[in-house]
């Protein structure tokens, strides 16, 4: 027997000289003790990693009142059964009349569980005796239990058997995001249609993606602008470098994550393609709307295109044949500017709603879209408008813009100007109805030009390196989308030197005269809207995603 005082308390811990025979746990030999610290407030040093053996677990409840005094034990209303199946969770609560969720009487022919009263003789409205709830006999008929806590027939919390077929029920699925990507804003207003659709299909699915103002306005989340990464040239690229890097970087970690259903990427090529690939390559199902001119320029990345590609959607019929030889799943369905333009192929022109004078003649000047083009064609385009301002003192010049934060960079050109001018920012496609002739820089204004009837000159001019690059590159004799559609050169087209104030004033001066030339250039243009119909590219854009990863919004 050992002598006195050699046992400790039952609460002390055992020393590091204990006897062998000591049956208390002791520190363990590889693990350093954490170092005490002084407390002479209290006797608890406040430190939970040390203390931890002082804490009562927050499942053991203390003895209620009139409850017999026993060892603590697990509260029944805290713990998750152990049979449950792995995507069902316990419901607190009764599956009867005083649950909001659920019916308040039962089905035909349906078997009443053991406690259930709704039926019951005596039955009042709200599914027990009208004196009060036989299963909560405390309670005053206005009364109702605090949330989460639960009573049994014993009066005892959680006394209650748990009935698994009325109290589980199925985790609901998240649905997953789709995200999508566009660098310019002829591609943004093809990509706000296809947000419309896919809404209407899959209410409620939420989408992100890289854009503009217009995107956000239909509810997508942003992940970045595109203004700050839209360039086009090798040299503009270059100079852009580390904000276009960082965008890409942000794109591809959040294309990959677990909770993308789908990628849509519309036009953009250069970035897009590095984004697809990547998405595909971490399973994630890729859409391409309105790919790159590969019948233009390097025609080898059709196989490219085809291999990380569930479908592409294609606005022009000869592309399908291209992308279809390589492998790719392809369709044509349109071109998506007419659904853009269909308010206003017939509209009356409306020079009042500008602030046009009456008897002026309008002639367009569409500088492009991004900052690279506007500082490359705008300066020539005036020099263009001067010229034919003295040939023609009726004209009254405009310029639309493609999207209204370019306000602020035209008026910076055009300070000093003296020429009757007039900026646009809304209706742009009204105000096309009411154009005499335009000056337009290649892209998708030419084609929006053309469908609505006005005679115009292409222009196009980039850096040096650039042109030399894309010409040793192109595989087309025109750049005008008009004209490629047309397969003939129905209105004139100036690059690089070619594109001077002279020879822009002279390709569109019989233009502007009223002659049998112009009625056959603006036939020719408007007969480009049969070519280009169809059933609709924002529902086959969205009949893919569908296809591809319709479960995933479901």
């Amino acid at each position: 027997m050992p002598p006195a005082g050699a046992v400790r308390r039952a609460g002390d811990r055992r020393g590091r000289r204990a006897r062998s025979d000591d049956p208390r746990s002791g520190p363990h030999p590889l693990l350093r003790p954490l170092p005490r610290r002084r407390n002479p407030g209290g006797r608890r040093s406040g430190d939970l990693l040390r203390d931890r053996h002082r804490e009562r677990s927050p499942l053991l409840r203390q003895r209620v009142h009139r409850e017999r005094d026993r060892k603590p034990r697990l509260g029944e209303e805290a713990a998750q059964d152990p049979h449950l199946p792995g995507r069902c969770l316990r419901v607190h609560g009764f599956r009867r009349a005083v649950h909001p969720d659920l019916p308040e009487e039962l089905a035909a022919g349906a078997r009443r569980a053991r406690g259930d009263l709704r039926g019951a003789p005596r039955d009042g409205e709200g599914g027990f005796p009208p004196g009060g709830d036989p299963l909560f006999p405390r309670l005053r008929p206005d009364e109702r239990l605090a949330p989460g806590h639960r009573r049994g027939r014993s009066g005892r919390p959680g006394a209650c058997l748990p009935n698994p077929p009325e109290d589980e029920e199925p985790l609901t699925r998240a649905r997953k995001t789709l995200f999508l990507v566009c660098g310019e804003p002829s591609g943004e207003t093809y990509a706000v249609r296809v947000v419309r659709e896919f809404r209407k299909r899959f209410p409620g699915a939420p989408v992100e993606g890289i854009g503009s103002s217009r995107l956000a306005s239909e509810g997508v989340r942003l992940l970045l602008d595109y203004r700050g990464i839209s360039v086009v040239g090798l040299t503009e690229v270059i100079r852009h470098l580390p904000a276009v890097v960082g965008a890409l970087r942000s794109a591809v970690r959040r294309a990959t994550r677990s909770d993308v259903g789908a990628v849509l990427l519309v036009d953009f090529p250069e970035f897009n393609f590095r984004v697809g690939k990547r998405a595909h390559r971490a399973g994630i199902p890729v859409i391409y709307y309105i790919p790159p001119q590969l019948w233009a320029w390097r025609p080898g990345r059709a196989r490219e295109l085809a291999q990380f590609t569930r479908g592409i959607v294609v606005p022009f019929p000869f592309e399908e044949e291209i992308l279809r030889s390589a492998g790719a799943n392809v369709r044509f369905a349109g071109h998506p500017i007419l659904w853009e333009l269909s308010p206003y192929l017939d509209a009356v022109p409306d020079r009042d709603r500008f602030g046009i004078p009456e008897g002026r003649r309008i002639v367009g000047l569409l500088p492009g879209s991004r900052d690279g083009e506007i500082t490359a064609h705008l300066p020539a385009m005036l020099g263009a408008a001067r010229i034919l301002f003295r040939r023609h003192p009726d004209l009254h010049f405009a310029v639309p813009l493609a999207v209204p934060a370019l306000r602020g960079r035209i008026e910076a050109g055009l300070t000093g100007n003296s020429l009757p001018m007039t900026i646009v920012e809304r209706d742009r496609f009204l105000l096309f109805r009411g154009m005499a002739a335009a000056l337009s820089a290649s892209g998708t204004a030419t084609l929006e030009l053309a469908l609505l009837g006005v005679p115009h000159v292409i222009v196009y001019r980039t850096s040096a390196v650039t042109y030399r690059i894309g010409k040793r590159l192109a595989r087309v004799s025109r750049i005008g989308l008009p004209n490629i559609v047309a397969k003939e050169t129905v209105v004139p087209e100036l690059i690089q030197g070619e594109a001077n104030p002279d020879a822009m004033a002279r390709q569109l001066g019989p233009l502007l005269a009223d002659g049998e030339h112009r009625e056959r250039v603006v036939r020719r243009l408007r007969s480009l809207r049969e070519a280009l119909s169809g059933p609709g590219p924002s529902e086959a854009v969205v009949d893919m995603l569908a296809e591809a990863a319709g479960d995933a919004w479901e």
